[in-house]
């Protein structure tokens, strides 16, 4: 029995990543592939499209064979500490032989010499990493030249800036180096990325606007940030692309999910949150239209099922939702600021520093919304994107010391299982068999299934349910955000699909 896993967000899930799913299993022959996979906040320091379940059943209905929740702790964290929470709960597994991601530049060579340089950290690559930030360079600038500098060979020199500059290129130079770093017998299979990060749809129904990205099967895909972007955008002509970038079902399942039709939603409403509706019902597999070879009509004849005003509806949903955000993280950073604790008060949350946390107090007066306030904050040293990740942290408590605390070598840790095909039974009974970590399958038993992980540990029992308790409420706010009636994480269980 051989399992691959993939570590993803699914914000959401497309038909590339389902292709990426059929490569991992192709390439390293896996008879299984796991997707670990983000909660509800992703690592961008944005909320995720649609809640986890729905990205869950897409997964599982696009190649997948089971589905695991990426702590909240290690979601919504930087590269590096992503990287290392991810590839530790995927080692503590004890069954995963493969770990496959995507790459712009699948170059492993380079890679590896890349990732053993971040972990050892040689004297030349501290000398010539300091020497690049004294200048004045940011970190990412001044990581590039030191690498350039401590890497033979005049192409690598020429390439390694682009190399690591590569969104994905620099999570699998993490996952490569967390890896190293816990001396795991995982293997690495890297999947060449295929499309483009910033094209967009023309407008007209069509994937004209994409002309620089490959087309496979007829089909030129586009990347999650583009399907976002699309969404916001609200074009009704836009509908057709969509559903030719996401597959007809999947597509149809994320604008029910996202605009309260989805058929649970509805049950849900009608039964008020008191009901105990439970997600873990067996559900039948559809093909969602992700096979390669599916022609177009496969996509074109479900265009006439969603009204036409389907887009339209969501870019005012997700406006007001960015509003709900808005005001959450703004009453948050307002009682932290009054609760007496001065300038630094902002410094210990997990990717923050006294700088950041001196530069929210003083414009703080100044907030008017999340993106314009996050834009103020911006700084050579501080990107829009940390900047976004560490006030999604404040607002949902994540600090830097007990998270770091999770994070002890060989120390165990828990992961819960979001969902699983019928079919991946062996796996299950696999890794309940051999796991180093506590498997969670319901949420009455997580607090057993921790105590039992730590042993011994109280501290470390405590770090564990505290970190779980912060997954939890983390998925309530999300539905506050979203404009939802709020379903106890209690009331929730595995997706589960047939064939």
């Amino acid at each position: 029995m051989k399992a691959a896993a993939v570590i993803a967000e699914y914000n959401p899930f497309h038909r590339g990543h389902a292709w990426q799913l059929r490569e991992a299993r192709h390439l390293t022959g896996a008879d299984y592939c796991v997707v670990l996979m983000s909660p509800d906040f992703v690592q961008r320091g944005e909320i995720a499209l649609t809640d986890k379940y729905t990205r869950t059943r897409m997964a599982l209905d696009g190649g997948a064979d089971l589905v695991l929740e990426l702590p909240l702790r290690y979601a919504c964290a930087g590269a590096g500490y992503f990287a290392r929470g991810a590839v530790q709960i995927l080692d503590q597994l004890r069954c995963i032989d493969v770990l496959s991601f995507g790459m712009e530049h699948p170059d492993t060579d380079l890679a590896g010499r890349i990732a053993e340089i971040l972990s050892r950290e040689p004297e030349p690559y501290r000398r010539a990493l300091k020497a690049s930030l004294s200048r004045g360079q940011s970190y990412p600038a001044a990581r590039a030249a030191a690498l350039s500098e401590v890497l033979s060979g005049i192409d690598e020199r020429q390439s390694i800036g682009t190399f690591i500059s590569s969104p994905n290129n620099i999570l699998a130079l993490e996952y490569m180096k967390a890896l190293r770093d816990l001396g795991s017998p995982i293997s690495v299979c890297p999947v060449q990325r295929r499309g483009s990060y910033h094209e967009e749809p023309s407008g007209h129904g069509d994937a004209g606007g994409m002309s620089g990205s490959p087309d496979f099967g007829g089909i030129i895909w586009a990347g999650a940030e583009q399907i976002r972007a699309v969404l916001r955008r609200g074009d009704p002509a836009d509908l057709a692309w969509l559903e030719r970038q996401m597959g007809g079902e999947p597509a149809h399942l994320l604008i029910r999910s996202l605009t309260g039709d989805h058929p649970e939603d509805q049950a849900h409403s009608r039964a008020g949150t008191r009901s105990g509706t439970r997600t873990g019902s067996r559900l039948k597999s559809h093909t969602c239209g992700l096979s390669d070879d599916a022609p177009e009509a496969a996509f074109a004849e479900t265009v006439s099922s969603l009204p036409g005003d389907s887009l339209p509806r969501v870019s005012r949903i997700l406006a007001e939702r960015d509003a709900r955000l808005s005001l959450l993280v703004h009453a948050q950073l307002l009682r932290c600021a009054c609760a007496g604790a001065g300038q630094d008060v902002f410094a210990p949350y997990l990717d923050s520093q006294e700088e950041l946390s001196r530069r929210i107090v003083s414009m703080l007066p100044e907030y008017a919304d999340l993106d314009s306030f996050a834009d103020r904050l911006q700084s050579r040293n501080w990107t829009r994107g940390r900047i976004h990740r560490v006030l999604m942290q404040i607002l949902l408590d994540v600090r830097r010391e007990p998270s770091r605390a999770l994070l002890a070598p060989k120390a165990p840790g828990y992961v819960r299982i979001l969902g699983f095909r019928k079919e991946a039974q062996p796996l299950l009974h696999r890794i309940a068999g051999s796991c180093d970590c506590a498997l969670i399958t319901k949420n009455a038993d997580a607090s057993d299934r921790i105590e039992g992980a730590a042993g011994t540990d109280p501290e470390r029992c405590r770090l564990l349910q505290d970190a779980y308790q912060q997954d939890l409420y983390a998925s309530h706010v999300w539905q506050l955000i979203a404009g939802r009636p709020v379903r106890s994480e209690y009331t929730r269980s595995p997706v589960v699909l047939s064939s």
